[in-house]
């Protein structure tokens, strides 16, 4: 049994004693469950998706896992987080799931995955009891789908905590991560962790914390106590719960608890700590996706308290601090704030809840209490000081010994997850990394990348496929290179695919394409763009066609033509901008380059109903390029087909006008587009006509629409560089104007360093283009692998450019690291791919990058009318069109 105990004696022994046991097993009485109660959960499990276990658990076992509910996490049973651990309870006496195993057999165990966590537990056991005693303090089990390592062990919760970051990460499950933020301190290693601790410790210094804490703390504790009166009913959980709310929102916000938006922000944040631990199903109505808004709804606030910090200029808070001392994006800075929040707040105020609780059960530990405050009352009398000092809290002895009662007993945070880099040896276990791969196929002799196959022919399609922000690589990607390394087998797109992250190979693969690759695009990508296209052709026929489309997208056509054309595209754009106006940038980009390719292609200027059908039925192609390629009316991959039967059309009737009127005017035959060059020279037919254009289409519309919208997006978050680029095209628009000149020249964009830094890291960033597919021509051997014959190779950019060893702090948005970049840093730098297939277009996405950008810097302010996220859909995407406001400029 467990007893409240806060005498000094036993905080000295506490203190002194590091090697004394500091486990607590609950002596829980059996619960009287009825029948009723127990065909109740057995309902609830005929709906998991475990049937096997439904079948066996007749309502002996249902009884002995409503006990394991109970003895593992009794707070838990009235809360609505019960359900979500009933698998795991289920998984742990059943012995169905994968089992509870003793130490001394997890060295002979493969059926660990490499996602192995650790938990570490300082004094609380949180398990079964007879576990612990039947297996040991250390011990394996199945928790939430998931196997585990827990450690009741204090001498091994210490080797895990020192060896933190060198055998260890953190191992928080993936609801913990996606409501608190993937750049929050508890997640972020390395030299980010160090970083944000820093910022951390400097804000929450000792005079800071014995100063302006201790003062804020005083006023919001008389607020609360203000209202109580004689007989009150309050709920001591709620009243610790607004406690350390208002304090700590007033340090990181500067928010006085009067604020009406003080409540509402603090529903929000209930509701998403409720989400912390969720299953991760994004099913509206669940804890998981109310948790989610809410932490948008909290962004909100977020943004609005950035935007006065802006206009103010002032900082003595938090979110001043982090916005004056760092470089960090919105997002990096809105998860160290909410994280900052989580910490401060949510463990304190269940803290105080729990001292309150313990001492209404020990008088004796109130008298004394409150002889000592008294005491330190009438000192402060005789001095004439009302308010607590620190020096106040250094003599209440007997205090710290309640408080540090009340945290060995109530153990707030019981426990913390972490995740085994490597293969750990401690004494006779072993922490597992290695998993068996590819269900078994993967053996010494096949050297195959390791990997896991899933389900068959649908296999981890889906989680390949899972949006997720545009900015990082995704859980599948980042779960699958913890695992397997940079280079590792998945079976994705109904076939076993081989995915690269790693620089070297993906240079030996774009290097070796014709020689030792061959095109892999999935088929539905082949249909809807086109089996002529250039991205499909090979040998002969790829060098014959890249060279017309490389001659009509470059050289004097790119700085003359093509420019002139971007220039007048991007008046006729803005000239319907007005100040205030709300626009889509999103739209803007895809208008800006659509007109501009469709005029170089056709001939067909804005503003034709031509142009406009066009830009229709491509944008209901492009939506459904990645569908599974059902040709059944009604899905995603038959309207695609459609509207390319549609584009291929109107491409045939202008081949025709090209033919029928050429006879008549010769000079019609002599225009300057793409179409005329293909007809004047190739003997392409109407097919292959079709998809070269639409080829060249895509590849010089769709990623330059993509990459111009994520420029605004990132450029709206870093100011600094705002006015750089703006100092940097009025000094050339000066130039220009000493010289009598107006329009830009290629001579214009060589002498904008710091225009084509942005662009790079726009590029690098957004990863607009993520990956390519490659398919090996024969058996390909690179380093301990051997890529089979006829297998797909994805080359993953994307991870090479958001690689933390080759690029430092690789989400952040920051284009200052181009300045004099290395040649190193430009070989792991593959926007357009590389080799023999490096894409012809990449000069005029440049191009048009610059102008538009040029236009808007001299011409408008903008801001984001509401938050947007670009997202990898797969291609990116921001869904809500990046909605700006636009404010005209004028310079003498």
């Amino acid at each position: 049994m467990y007893r409240f105990w806060p005498s000094s004696e036993r905080n000295t022994t506490l203190s002194t004693s590091g090697a004394e046991e500091n486990i607590i097993l609950l002596d829980v009485p059996s619960p009287p469950f009825s029948d009723s109660a127990l065909d109740s959960l057995s309902s609830i499990m005929s709906g998991l998706i475990w049937s096997r276990l439904h079948m066996v658990c007749r309502r002996v076992v249902l009884r002995e896992i409503a006990y394991a509910l109970l003895e593992a996490v009794p707070q838990l049973l009235n809360s609505s987080a019960a359900f979500e651990l009933v698998i795991g309870a289920a998984m742990f006496r059943t012995n169905v799931m994968p089992r509870v195993i003793p130490p001394i057999t997890i060295a002979n165990s493969e059926e660990l995955s490499s996602e192995e966590s650790v938990v570490v537990q300082e004094s609380f056991d949180l398990t079964p009891q007879n576990v612990v005693a039947r297996l040991g303090k250390i011990f394996m089990t199945n928790l939430l789908g998931k196997p585990v390592i827990i450690s009741a062990d204090q001498e091994l919760n210490r080797f895990i905590l020192k060896n933190d970051m060198r055998l260890f990460e953190p191992g928080w499950p993936s609801s913990f991560l996606h409501v608190l933020g993937k750049h929050s301190i508890s997640v972020e290693v390395g030299d980010a962790h160090k970083r944000m601790r820093s910022i951390v410790v400097n804000f929450l210094s000792n005079e800071r914390l014995r100063t302006v804490f201790l003062q804020h703390s005083n006023r919001v504790a008389s607020l609360l106590l203000s209202s109580l009166e004689e007989h009150s009913i309050i709920s001591a959980k709620d009243v610790a719960l607004k406690f350390s709310f208002y304090v700590m929102v007033k340090e990181i916000f500067s928010m006085s608890p009067e604020e009406p938006e003080n409540d509402k922000l603090m529903r929000e944040y209930d509701t998403l700590v409720r989400g912390i631990l969720s299953i991760p199903w994004n099913l509206p109505g669940s804890q998981y996706q109310q948790a989610l808004e809410s932490r948008k709804e909290i962004f909100k606030v977020f943004e609005q308290r950035m935007k006065e910090r802006r206009e103010e200029k002032k900082g003595d808070d938090l979110l001043g601090w982090v916005m004056k001392n760092t470089e960090y994006s919105k997002e990096q800075m809105f998860d160290f704030i909410l994280h900052t929040l989580f910490a401060g707040h949510d463990t304190t105020s269940r803290a105080i809840s729990l001292m309150i609780y313990f001492l209404e059960g020990c008088p004796q530990a109130i008298q004394q209490l409150r002889e000592e405050h008294l005491q330190v009352s009438r000192l402060k009398n005789q001095k004439g000081k009302s308010s607590l000092t620190w020096d106040d809290y250094k003599t209440m002895e007997f205090t710290k010994c309640v408080i540090n009662e009340t945290l060995r007993l109530g153990n707030i945070a019981g426990f913390v997850q972490k995740k085994a880099k490597m293969d750990v040896q401690y004494g006779v276990s072993v922490f597992v990394l290695k998993y068996l791969k590819s269900n078994g196929k993967s053996s010494e002799g096949n050297k195959l990348p390791p990997g896991y196959m899933g389900l068959p022919f649908i296999g981890e399609t889906f989680s390949f496929l899972k949006p997720h922000s545009a900015t990082i690589l995704g859980e599948f990607m980042d779960h699958h290179i913890a695992r397997f390394g940079k280079i590792f087998t998945a079976n994705i797109l109904g076939g076993k695919k081989v995915i690269s992250t790693d620089a070297e190979f993906n240079r030996f693969v774009l290097k070796n394409d014709k020689k030792l690759f061959e095109q892999g695009w999935p088929s539905s990508f082949v249909q809807i763009i086109g089996k002529n296209s250039l991205s499909m052709l090979a040998g002969d026929d790829h060098k014959s066609l890249r060279s017309i489309i490389f001659n009509f997208l470059n050289g004097e056509r790119l700085w003359t033509a093509f420019l002139d054309d971007a220039e007048q595209v991007m008046s006729l754009l803005m000239s319907s901008w007005k100040d205030g106006s709300l626009i889509s940038a999103k739209n803007e980009a895809m208008k800006f380059s659509f007109y501009i390719m469709i005029k170089e292609m056709l001939n067909v200027d804005p503003g034709e109903p031509e142009m406009d059908k066009l830009m229709r039925e491509y944008n209901e192609l492009i939506k459904e390029i990645a569908a599974i390629p059902l040709n059944l009316p009604g899905t995603s991959y038959w309207k695609a087909l459609k509207s390319r039967e549609k584009i291929l059309k109107i491409f045939e009737r202008k081949m025709e006008e090209r033919e029928r009127n050429g006879d008549e005017n010769p000079r019609i035959l002599e225009r300057d587009d793409l179409l005329n060059w293909l007809m004047k020279n190739t003997a392409y037919g109407l097919e292959e006509i079709g998809d070269t254009l639409l080829q060249t289409l895509f590849g010089g519309h769709d990623t330059t629409s993509r990459a111009i919208s994520l420029m605004v997006y990132f450029l709206d978050d870093c100011p600094r560089a705002v006015q750089q680029l703006r100092e940097e095209h009025l000094h050339l628009v000066k130039k220009k104007e000493e010289r009598e000149e107006t329009k830009l020249r290629w001579d214009d964009f060589k002498a904008m360093e710091f225009t084509k830094c942005v662009i790079n890291e726009t590029l690098r960033l957004g990863n607009i283009a993520g990956f390519i597919y490659k398919k090996s021509s024969r058996e390909i051997e690179f380093k301990d692998y051997v890529i089979p014959h006829g297998c797909t190779v994805i080359t993953h950019f994307s991870a090479v450019h958001l690689d933390p060893n080759l690029f430092e702090n690789p989400t952040h948005f920051d284009p200052w690291r181009w300045m004099g970049s290395s040649d190193i840093k430009m070989k792991n730098f593959m926007p357009f791919g590389g080799g023999p297939r490096l894409c012809p277009g990449a000069e005029l996405s440049r191009m048009e990058m610059m102008v538009f950008l040029h236009h808007l810097l001299l011409n408008y302010s903008w801001e984001l009318a509401e938050p947007d996220h670009p997202i990898s859909l797969p291609f990116v995407d921001f869904p809500k069109g990046l909605p700006v406001k636009v404010h005209p400029l004028s310079y003498k």
